[in-house]
């Protein structure tokens, strides 16, 4: 496969990267277009358990992040953290080291749930339930609308729903990474993240005043569902198609090839 990709033209990875079947869930603006989590992506990986179990565990050391730890905001909570030693960290666990704007789901328990990693949470590793999404370098700065994406119910819904049912509920990492998800322009993607955040700022301000957290939750999942489906009136046909930031997205995942 991966000769396959070093034999092809960035206009050719393009052409395989758009989606335009019948394998769209809904329709979106013209501007927009379909493609895969792992195109946006320079990584899609996995957490780590030390070896040693309980006793790996410290009191203090380099915090290690667990579904519970993610706050329903998406951020990161250490309040009943966990810690592994900065060696383990740097050494056995080095491959789910995580890096500032990784974005976060969770993928075995609990399923589905999202955050996001900033500057202010590292240094920082996690256990196998929770996946992260390393975005390629010119999409870092737009990683809350990554989160915000997967959090919406119908892309969540369409990854949880592969579950594999065993003992433990678990999503494999070849599941997200193939995940179908709405790209728009950048400009755009920035507009949909100040519209959701002021939304949902007025409606956690109403939850302080009135005891009405369903409803809450209930509108919350309505405004990502409008956001991702390009109903707010944030669309501009005048911004760069889609189709450009995904084709400059592939020369920067491409520009290493041999």
């Amino acid at each position: 496969m991966a000769e396959q990709k070093e034999n092809k033209s960035i206009d050719e990875l393009l052409l395989d990267a758009i989606i335009c079947d019948e394998k769209v869930p809904y329709e979106i603006p013209d501007n927009w277009v379909w493609t895969k989590l792992k195109n946006v992506s320079q990584v899609i990986s996995k957490g780590t358990t030390p070896a040693g179990g309980k006793s790996a565990y410290l009191s203090s050391g380099i915090k290690f992040l667990r579904v519970e730890n993610i706050n329903e905001f998406g951020q990161i909570s250490n309040d009943k953290g966990y810690y592994i030693a900065k060696e383990t960290h740097l050494n056995e666990l080095k491959r789910s080291v995580l890096e500032e704007y990784d974005v976060l789901i969770t993928i075995a328990g609990t399923l589905g749930k999202t955050g996001y990693v900033l500057g202010k949470d590292l240094p920082l590793n996690a256990n196998q339930a929770v996946a992260f999404i390393r975005l390629i370098e010119n999409l870092k700065p737009y990683f809350k609308f990554y989160e915000l994406l997967l959090r919406s119910p119908l892309i969540n819904f369409s990854l949880v729903k592969q579950a594999k049912i065993t003992a433990i509920p678990n999503l494999t990492l070849e599941i997200v990474r193939e995940c179908i998800i709405p790209l728009p322009p950048l400009a755009e993607q920035e507009r949909i993240v100040k519209r959701i955040e002021s939304l949902f700022e007025k409606l956690d301000k109403a939850k302080e005043l009135i005891d009405c957290f369903d409803q809450i939750e209930t509108m919350k999942k309505t405004i990502l569902a409008k956001a991702f489906r390009g109903q707010f009136d944030t669309n501009d046909p005048t911004d760069e198609p889609a189709s450009k930031l995904l084709k400059r997205i592939l020369e920067e995942k491409y520009s290493q090839r041999c």
